[in-house]
């Protein structure tokens, strides 16, 4: 895809405040289906390692039963293939990494 810094950084804006309606929508409806829906209309394959990680920062937030619906969620998403496991893990490994400096 031929974008400019400019278009990738309004692209990331879009999903990571994405991630938390997704998330919201999805502790509200719990309906997977939504958010599949919600995740195909971001068209944003190569950022999908990034939401995934703002789902979960996100998630960090919530109680310990919503977080076990955030995983729910994420899991919902690899079963309706809008998710591939590959992207969770890389998604995963984002969080993680941005964890490294807290500790």
């Amino acid at each position: 895809m031929g974008e400019n810094s400019a278009e990738q950084e309004q692209r990331l804006k879009k999903v990571n405040a994405s991630a938390a309606m997704i998330l919201d929508e999805y502790l509200l409806e719990h309906s997977g289906f939504d958010a599949s829906v919600y995740v195909e209309e971001l068209n944003a394959r190569d950022l999908k390692p990034q939401l995934v990680k703002k789902i979960l920062q996100h998630a960090m937030d919530k109680s310990v039963a919503e977080q076990h619906m955030a995983a729910a969620l994420i899991a919902s998403l690899c079963v309706r293939f809008s998710l591939e496991p590959p992207e969770v893990e890389a998604g995963v490994e984002l969080l993680l990494k941005g964890l490294e400096g807290l500790v």
